[in-house]
């Protein structure tokens, strides 16, 4: 009986959760409930949460900031995987902050808690957070694959993402969407030891992407999912070197304007392949922008083939290049596709942007493409 009982309640006052020295232990779900209302938590205190309980903010603000010696900890009451709701987040405050927190054992779904996603932190539309030196672990059941650390939704903002990790979550490290991409920040790890060897990747669920972004090289693969697209001439896209994109079957990418810059380098290529590791399994990439700016340097496309109209034209192909296309193809491999390994309608071009022969020229090279190397 060492903890405080915390029945439900709906909150709308500001307050201050004091560190005590005993866990709190709440019951049901609880709702922060007033645009007026600021719940800070101290370092320190320990918030467990029965089967069947949770948290969430629906307005006011959020502030958690514990410290590298007194971290917060959200976790359940049992100890057990699986055992709670989690936490929800669908407040737009530019002052949400989770800092040095850990965050665990959830993945029980209720739609006022979590939208039924099974994850240690739910992040609604439009809601704004920012995130640093925190913990996701364990989410989900312990043989199952359920549980995400964290759930994004199309129009999350993550105001800063940086220096936290991820451990044992049953479904993937992490679920976002490629507007999300852009907002993934420096110093985290998601490799996590015990995470299952099938949910080593950050799962991107389908967006438009119309804002510049840098897609940040991590300790695991992205792995989309779906038919995403580049689509604002404004735009620039810059993959960092050493990032690997994973692309599950019937999804792929497409530049339909603005810019895309995958500059890897001899010793860190930038990959963009299958998920399952199989031939003819995903769409590739299609480039429709005719940016002078377009480059694949050092990168490796594979096991595509599969067809789409809208990203490669019903083609074929690992890297599409439509009429209006022009890219930059230097130094790049092109392997095992169901089709072709690029099929150019447009203009690709060298570095120094003079047009070349991708097969012969730019230190090309092309290997088991059931089609050939380059067509028509």
């Amino acid at each position: 009986a060492l903890f405080v009982e915390v029945d439900i309640a709906t909150l709308t006052t500001s307050a201050t959760w004091r560190a005590i020295d005993v866990p709190y232990r709440f019951l049901g779900r609880n709702y922060i409930d007033d645009a007026g209302a600021t719940i800070t938590i101290q370092p320190g205190t320990i918030l467990e949460f029965d089967s069947a309980s949770g948290l969430r903010l629906n307005a006011g603000t959020l502030v958690a900031a514990g410290t590298d010696v007194d971290p917060i900890t959200f976790t359940s009451a049992s100890g057990n995987r699986k055992d709670w709701y989690g936490i929800g987040i669908a407040s737009a405050s530019e002052d949400n902050l989770l800092d040095h927190v850990i965050i665990e054992n959830a993945g029980q779904t209720y739609s006022t808690i979590n939208n039924s996603r099974s994850t240690n932190l739910y992040i609604a539309n439009n809601a704004q957070v920012a995130i640093t030196n925190s913990t996701f672990r364990n989410a989900g059941g312990a043989t199952d694959n359920t549980g995400y650390g964290i759930y994004t939704e199309t129009n999350t903002i993550l105001t800063t993402f940086e220096d936290n990790s991820f451990d044992g979550n049953g479904a993937a490290v992490m679920r976002i969407t490629a507007q999300q991409l852009g907002m993934i920040g420096q110093g985290n790890s998601f490799a996590g030891a015990s995470t299952p060897a099938n949910a080593l990747f950050v799962e991107v669920d389908i967006a438009t992407l119309t804002t510049s972004a840098t897609w940040r090289a991590i300790d695991v693969p992205y792995r989309f999912l779906g038919r995403n697209y580049i689509d604002d001439g404004g735009a620039t896209i810059t993959i960092q070197p050493g990032t690997i994109l994973e692309f599950d079957s019937a999804s792929g990418l497409r530049l339909n304007a603005g810019t895309l810059r995958a500059p890897g380098t001899g010793d860190d290529p930038i990959t963009f392949t299958s998920a399952s590791g199989n031939s003819n399994d995903w769409y590739g990439i299609g480039i429709a922008s005719g940016s002078a700016n377009n480059l694949l340097d050092h990168v490796l496309i594979e096991n595509a083939g599969q067809t789409y109209s809208t990203i490669n034209n019903s083609r074929s192909t690992n890297l599409y290049v439509g009429t209006s296309g022009r890219i930059a193809v230097t130094n790049s491999a092109f392997d095992n596709s169901g089709g072709w390994g690029i099929y150019n309608q447009g203009t690709i071009t060298d570095q120094a942007g003079d047009t070349i022969d991708p097969a012969t020229q730019g230190n090309n090279s092309f290997d088991n493409n059931t089609s050939g190397a380059v067509g028509p």
